[in-house]
Parts: C-alpha cells; structure tokens; sequence
C-alpha cells in the first residue's frame, strides 16, 4: 500500500518536469512565404455589375487568369500558385468565375512567373486584356524577367495600365461582373520570405 502511494504522487511530478522542459526548447521556423502590406489597385471606369473581390491564403499568389472573351472580355477566373522559398511555384488553385459562359476560352498562365500587372481596354465594360508576369525566384519577383501575354478581346475602350509596386506580386482580382467583366482590377501584396 505504502509503495502504491509513492509512485502516484511520483507520476504528476514527471509529468510536470517532462512538459516544462519541452516548452523550453526552441522551436524550428519552417521556410515560408506570407504577405503584407495588402492592397486593391483601381481605375475609374465600369460601375455596372455585382462587385466581387477573391483571393487565396498564403503562400497562394494569382499566376494566371481563365479568360472567356470575344470582342469583350465574358468571365474571369483567377489561377493561383503556391509560391515556395526556393524560388519554384506548387501546387495550383483555381478560384470562382466571375461573368458568364459567352465567347471562347483562353488560358494565360506563364510557368515560374507571377502576375504583377494588367493593360485593359475599358469602356462600359471590359473590352480587351493583357497580363504581365515577371519571374518568381527565392529572392521575390524578378523585374528584369518580365513577360506579357497576347492580347484578349477587343479593340474599342479606354486603356488603363494597372502594375503592382515594385517587389509585390498579385495576390487575387477584384471588380464588377455581371453578363460580363464591367470591371477588372488586382489586389496586391509584399512578399516575405522566411527561409
């Protein structure tokens, strides 16, 4: 009986001193990439529509776009990376489409590049788009590798040159859609690299 009751007010004992010292050790930071500085670029045209704003969690950045067009530009959807340390991108995401299903389907998307601006032609609606990418490497974006995709829709509109600040990427779209694009614009962010 005596030795029974020694060993239980033994057990709490250990068990104390066994969680005190794991707390105490260091934990690893696992490598990452995560956003700040979060922000939505505009220009003042296409009120019409039902407004909608999309994006991803960390570390998912836009890195394509699935645009249905013809002479305007139909329905959107966003691709979304995973932006990893080493300068690769993972795994892919599609987001929601935004617009309906009239003109042809085009995907833009641009392996290792990530999407820091777009030059849009806009009236009413959205008549035409491009998109720029530059390279995504373990340091962030690369200004010096920088792309641009054919042009999608048509002709007629205003143009408007969206670009993200210098280091930041596009993180999701924003704007107004209804039976088509009224509006396209980025959100934006700065990544941090934490290796």
């Amino acid at each position: 009986m005596r030795l029974r009751l020694l060993m239980i007010s033994f057990i709490p004992f250990v068990l104390i001193g066994c969680t005190a010292d794991q707390s105490s050790r260091p934990r690893k930071i696992e490598p990452s990439v995560t956003f700040k500085d979060i922000a939505y670029l505009n220009y003042p045209l296409g009120g019409g529509g039902a407004k909608f704003s999309e994006r991803k969690q960390a570390p998912y950045a836009l890195i394509g776009l699935k645009i249905r067009h013809g002479s305007l530009v139909d329905a959107i959807t966003g691709i979304y990376g995973q932006l990893k340390v080493d300068g690769t991108i993972g795994s892919t995401i599609e987001g929601q489409r935004y617009g309906k299903t009239g003109g042809g389907q085009t995907i833009v998307r641009r392996k290792g590049y990530v999407i820091v601006g777009l030059s849009i032609r806009s009236s009413r609606y959205v008549d035409q788009l491009r998109i720029l990418w530059q390279k995504w490497t373990s340091s962030g974006p690369n200004s010096s590798e920088e792309v641009q995709s054919q042009i999608l829709g048509g002709p007629k509109g205003r143009p408007f040159d969206l670009k993200v600040p210098a280091g930041e990427v596009a993180i999701g779209i924003h704007g107004r859609a209804g039976t088509y694009i009224d509006r396209i614009s980025l959100i934006t962010a700065k990544p941090v690299i934490s290796k």
